[in-house]
């Protein structure tokens, strides 16, 4: 066998019955994906979710499981990484508020601006926010950084 050893990988509904059993990945990858390639489970995570909301992991992990990750998932109580990002604000040349974000992804594909430049933007000292400011006419900081121009 070339490569590597073939992980077997087990589907369960969002309630958590048992649907499917599949020999590797690429079984998975075949039938949701078309064949394409991406990561699909990663080394911390030993399950993940599929286009169709059912989930896929590398273990039995049976009905009771199944269950207790669906109400992790929704708890108010679990912190989501993405939504504990420091905000973004977008000043104009005047110090002024303009826009809030809740990251730089988000404020460079509604500004159109470079996220190279937002992240130069947020992280530049206040002599050099002139030098971003020049160029854009906007001024990037997280929330509650003090701007200065």
């Amino acid at each position: 066998m070339a490569g590597r050893p073939k992980i077997k990988m087990y589907e369960y509904t969002s309630e958590g019955y048992f649907v499917r059993e599949y020999n590797s990945i690429q079984e998975v990858f075949n039938k949701y994906y078309e064949g394409k390639k991406r990561p699909l489970i990663y080394k911390d995570n030993k399950y993940a979710y599929l286009p169709n909301g059912n989930l896929i992991c590398t273990s039995r992990l049976g009905r009771d499981n199944i269950l207790k990750i669906k109400r992790i998932k929704a708890s108010i109580y679990v912190p989501n990484a993405k939504e504990n990002r420091r905000k973004i604000v977008v000043y104009n040349l005047a110090s002024e508020p303009i826009a809030t974000f809740r990251s730089a992804h988000i404020a460079s594909v509604l500004t159109g601006i470079d996220r190279a430049t937002i992240d130069s933007s947020i992280k530049a000292s206040p002599k050099r926010t002139k030098k971003y400011s020049k160029t854009t006419e906007l001024v990037f900081k997280y929330e509650n950084d003090i701007v200065s121009l």
